[in-house]
């Protein structure tokens, strides 16, 4: 089983969207720490919905512990 760890994203999309491309690769994902950051151009609001899409769209097996 190849498992995919990472950690503190600090809503840097280029980062999730590079973890959605790798999802052939690994069994499971787990993703921990900070999802969000608040010096973001988009709202605290918009983060969570953007993240929220994310994470409901994303196809392999996905452990979040935030």
């Amino acid at each position: 089983m190849n498992i995919f760890h990472t950690t503190d994203l600090h809503f840097n999309k280029n980062w999730f969207q590079w973890i959605e491309k790798e999802q052939d690769k690994y069994d499971v994902f787990c993703i921990s720490g900070d999802f969000l950051c608040s010096s973001k151009d988009e709202t605290v609001q918009e983060q969570i919905l953007w993240v929220s899409a994310w994470i409901v769209n994303f196809k392999k097996p996905l452990i979040v512990c935030s």
